[in-house]
């Protein structure tokens, strides 16, 4: 499994303010997402379409159709890093989201809601055969710090639980409904409709 490490994305410069306050979650509207008490209002989106593949990873012919969305309270900027590569950068982010779907088609992505399993479910052929699901959802925001590389270092809580619905048509007119479980009692709820980057990673 990929995680966000891992994503051509790249997370940008920090600026420490939350988008919105906790007392707006009462009045929850397309485009904002709480989690943990905190509402934040989401700008862009980036889907990343990885293809055709098995995640059970056994051997198997492909199962299932992967596409990976990442959203952000700022607007991701393409940039090109120094061997020539796009990358996107989203700059002051202070709070985004990630998952990793996996839809069991495998001409294209197909709309659904997709179910948390666990990396080791998502193992077994049997458990996966025919399930909109996935295992890897995290939120993460700005420490402030930075690495030695001088990227931003991020607070990552990963999903335990839940699911993600999307509607719509592809490749960028998507929307994101999350209703996901966090370690110590954090959930993080809300939708996102706003516009999406594409990224063809298939090539």
């Amino acid at each position: 499994m990929k995680n966000l490490k891992t994503l051509t994305l790249v997370l940008g410069a920090i600026v420490l303010f939350s988008s919105c306050s906790s007392d707006d979650s009462d009045d929850l509207g397309d485009n904002q997402i709480t989690f943990d008490g905190k509402t934040y209002t989401m700008v862009g989106g980036v889907v990343e379409d990885y293809g055709a593949g098995s995640p059970a990873d056994d051997g198997t012919s492909d199962t299932h159709y992967n596409y990976d969305f990442t959203i952000a309270d700022v607007a991701f900027q393409q940039t090109t890093d120094s061997d020539g590569d796009i990358e996107y950068r989203a700059n002051d982010l202070t709070f985004g989201v990630y998952v990793e779907l996996y839809s069991p088609t495998t001409a294209s992505f197909a709309v659904g809601t997709f179910n948390f399993i666990s990396d080791a479910q998502s193992d077994v052929l049997a458990s996966i055969d025919g399930n909109y699901f996935f295992s890897s959802a995290e939120a993460f925001i700005p420490t402030g710090t930075v690495d030695s590389d001088g990227d931003p270092n991020f607070d990552e809580f990963e999903a335990t639980g839940g699911t993600v619905t999307v509607s719509g048509s592809g490749p960028t007119a998507f929307t994101i409904t999350y209703d996901l479980q966090f370690a110590g009692g954090k959930t993080l709820t809300g939708t996102y409709n706003g516009s999406f980057v594409f990224s063809d990673e298939t090539e």
